[in-house]
């Protein structure tokens, strides 16, 4: 029996994932039963299911970042002015194309060279210009990774056993950390000496942005300034490319982030409910049952903060900035991928 005929709630939440790809933490939390949310076994086997019909499971601000909000477009379309019926059918006859045009379009062939002819060629200017929104996405992700050395230490090791076992982030994450060969040890000093170095550059390129918004535009100090941070980028560029993240440690690393923001959730999301309840039940015995849960769930909150060596804001700040990174990089690359 699927974990779904077990708790119908869960159908109709797998059903709405189904059909925008993907569903919220907070849906998940407030539609499925208390007794489901309360038991991390339960709540594994639900994440596992969704993985396997391929839907996410994501918190409000990435769903946001992915612009694959629901509400967006609704406003807008009522502002729209009402259309009468005679500029209704107008637009429709507009919009039909002729059947022998649509004849004539049906060959594959004649599609696809039509839709060429419709596709802007990039010229060497705008091949630069996407190979430099590649860059700074990659770069975005490699600053925020810089500023949380323990966590990214974890993933270099997780990333080499993988390499070294042929097996998952996921399951590698549930068990005992490995040690490493020397060779292997060797690469994670080196990565970590890098990503040091970023963090490094962008600290001292922060400084210098403070002290370039007193400066007068004109002045000599702005250029002095302004040339030093384009040199940090510069710099910062070369360190991201001799990294040589290829694209299946990148895979890795989104699916480890993930893997730590599901485990962090469950605490998160419970305790985040639980005060809420608090705030409403007057009921003494129910009240006693979500203050002791809350201080369980924070002890594990504690725990898992303990673990992967780094606070929940923290985590959820390099989330984001990763999140924003990958989206810079995947656009741009969908962009040369489509000239």
């Amino acid at each position: 029996m699927q974990i779904e005929e077990k708790y119908p709630e869960l159908g109709k939440l797998i059903q709405v994932g189904k059909e925008r790809g993907y569903i919220i933490y907070e849906e998940l939390f407030e539609k499925l039963p208390e007794e489901v949310t309360a038991i991390a076994e339960e709540l594994d086997d639900i994440y596992m299911r969704l993985s396997e019909l391929h839907i996410d499971v994501m918190d409000v601000a990435r769903a946001e970042t992915d612009g694959s909000g629901e509400g967006g477009s609704g406003a807008a379309e009522e502002k729209k002015p009402e259309k009468t019926e005679k500029s209704k059918g107008a637009a429709k006859s507009a919009l039909r194309p002729p059947v022998e045009q649509l004849e004539k379009t049906n060959d594959p062939v004649r599609m696809y060279l039509r839709e060429m002819g419709t596709v802007k060629l990039l010229d060497r200017a705008g091949e630069v210009e996407i190979a430099q929104r590649i860059e700074a996405g990659e770069a975005k992700v490699f600053i925020a990774l810089s500023h949380e050395t323990e966590i990214l230490e974890l993933f270099l090791r997780t990333n080499e056993q993988a390499r070294r076992e042929r097996r998952g982030m996921r399951e590698l994450l549930q068990g005992r950390q490995a040690d490493l060969d020397e060779k292997a040890e060797d690469r994670v000093i080196e990565s970590l000496r890098l990503f040091r170095n970023i963090n490094r550059l962008d600290d001292e390129s922060r400084e210098l942005r403070r002290r370039l918004r007193r400066c007068k535009k004109a002045g000599k100090r702005y250029r002095e300034l302004s040339d030093k941070i384009a040199a940090n980028t510069a710099e910062i560029a070369v360190l991201v490319r001799k990294a040589d993240f290829t694209t299946t440690t990148r895979n890795r690393l989104l699916t480890f982030l993930g893997e730590v923001e599901r485990q962090f959730s469950i605490p998160i999301m419970t305790i985040s409910k639980d005060k809420r309840k608090l705030q409403q039940e007057r009921n003494v015995e129910r009240r006693r049952f979500y203050s002791e849960r809350i201080e369980r769930y924070d002890d594990e909150l504690e725990r898992l903060e303990e673990r992967f060596s780094v606070p929940w804001d923290n985590l959820k700040a390099l989330l984001l900035e990763v999140r924003r990174g990958e989206s810079l990089t995947d656009g741009a690359k969908q962009q040369l991928i489509v000239a």
